[in-house]
């Protein structure tokens, strides 16, 4: 990708972050960048074109996880991997665009499903990737005698995501600060990591 484009893009999702989808107009962006609006429309021709090739590298860029980087030699290793990693990816996001992990970060996902089948049907990708490593890493928890649930390794696995997700919504609406959110997450994990025993 060329610099220019780069700088179109992260221009928009920084725009993105601090408004909804609605709220930011293509003259907004062109400003912002700096550049003519003859340079600038020679990339994008409509404000639904940018905002989804944001979005969709934004997705790609920070959402996608390279589960085979997560150790395999417990559940409970693996976790922690993951809290790592996340973490990682935080405070990049930090770094990049600061204070911006609020209600227009969730925002752009839901504009997003509006605008085009092809993203939902990304992230579905994303979902089905995370809940079948966590499956794989609670079977072999399960195989190894690391957990004696009786519950089934995809609920387990998706009481692990939906306890992640709901607690990044949860703070956002209750304006908490995120670099506390993981310790949060964390608490929750190991308290039910402690229940999956008996």
């Amino acid at each position: 990708m060329n610099d220019t484009k780069q700088l179109i893009l992260k221009t928009a999702i920084r725009l993105f972050l601090q408004k909804t989808f609605r709220e930011v107009t293509m003259n907004e962006i062109v400003d912002a960048t700096g550049l003519s609006k003859g340079a600038f429309y020679h990339y994008f021709t409509s404000k639904e074109e940018l905002f989804l090739e944001t979005v969709s590298n934004y997705v790609e860029g920070t959402m996608t996880m390279d589960w085979s980087r997560y150790s395999k030699s417990s559940l409970y290793d693996f976790f922690n991997d993951y809290m790592t990693n996340v973490s990682e990816k935080l405070k990049e996001f930090r770094i990049e665009f600061g204070n911006a992990y609020n209600i227009n970060y969730y925002s752009l996902f839901f504009d997003a499903f509006k605008l085009s089948p092809e993203f939902r049907e990304k992230l579905k990708l994303f979902q089905d990737a995370e809940k079948n490593a966590w499956k794989e890493i609670i079977s072999l928890a399960r195989k190894n005698g690391e957990i004696t649930s009786p519950m089934t390794d995809e609920q387990i696995a998706q009481i692990f995501i939906y306890i992640s997700d709901g607690v990044g919504i949860s703070f956002i609406q209750e304006g908490k600060p995120e670099e506390t959110m993981m310790t949060e997450i964390r608490s929750l994990w190991d308290n039910f990591y402690k229940q999956l025993h008996g």
